[in-house]
């Protein structure tokens, strides 16, 4: 009996493991679905005409590629997270996908111990996707397509522009107002999921600063939301920042939540394919 009990017990998890292994590889299966749905919907047509002079002479300053721009851009990123206000800061990696012509992103992330959670952040064909994983197989937390969630993404890949300088010329969902002399707003989207970023630029007139009005933290609480880019670097032609950081602004106290940089910078242009 006791053998048999060994067996079963045995049995029962082996096909636990095997059930993990499963949902992880669909989970991913799903995650490259992504990828790839975000290239296909970028369709590089022409630079977009009419634009401000401050925007096309600020995509000229960060390089831009009027001529042959990227079909979307491959970031890879390390650094670290704080889930919230005082809480444990946690390590992670990240991988990036964000489109150039059509709004949208995937974001890819291992976070914490041995890069036990697995967490996708994304944006695509104007619906966001928030879920982790722990391992890859555990669903732990979730949230799709709601209007917060819509537009805390669009938010995202508003504030993130100066890692897409081709998007400044070519994204046509973009919509772009003149402040001042180092003030720029760009606007996407419309009535819940519409999203507003104001971008601040340094002496060399490049990005440094991105703000919100407001971004959704939790289920029922907003807060101003803002972020900064340094280090430029040259990069395939381009001025790309490879620190930043990004905080809400809590009882008058920032809360940085993400830190990070980038390891790696890639242009993949029309003939790239959605790896």
């Amino acid at each position: 009996m006791k053998n048999l009990a060994a067996k079963l017990s045995a049995g029962i998890s082996a096909i636990g493991v095997t059930a993990g292994l499963l949902a992880r590889r669909r989970f991913n299966q799903r995650l490259d679905a992504l990828d790839l749905q975000l290239a296909e919907a970028q369709t590089i047509v022409m630079a977009r005409s009419g634009l401000p002079a401050a925007v096309t002479d600020l995509a000229k300053r960060m390089g831009a590629d009027r001529i042959s721009p990227a079909r979307f851009v491959d970031v890879a990123q390390t650094g670290t997270m704080w889930f919230k206000p005082g809480g444990t800061p946690q390590h992670f990696t990240a991988r990036q996908r964000i489109g150039t012509s059509s709004t949208g992103f995937v974001w890819r992330a291992a976070i914490g111990p041995l890069g036990a959670i697995t967490v996708v952040d994304s944006f695509v064909v104007g619906r966001g996707l928030f879920e982790a994983r722990l391992f890859g197989a555990i669903r732990v937390a979730r949230e799709d397509g709601t209007a917060a969630l819509n537009q805390g993404e669009a938010l995202r890949y508003l504030a993130e522009l100066p890692w897409n300088p081709d998007a400044l010329l070519f994204d046509h969902q973009l919509e772009w107002t003149v402040i001042g002399p180092r003030a720029i707003k760009v606007a996407t989207g419309s009535g819940e999921s519409r999203a507003e970023i104001t971008f601040g630029l340094n002496e060399e007139g490049l990005i440094e600063t991105a703000g919100a009005v407001s971004r959704a933290f939790g289920a029922d609480k907003h807060y101003p939301w803002h972020g900064q880019f340094w280090d430029y670097q040259n990069i395939d032609g381009r001025k790309i920042p490879m620190q930043g950081e990004v905080a809400w602004v809590i009882d008058q106290k920032d809360f940085v939540y993400w830190r990070g940089k980038l390891t790696s910078w890639r242009a993949c242009s029309a003939a790239s394919k959605a790896e």
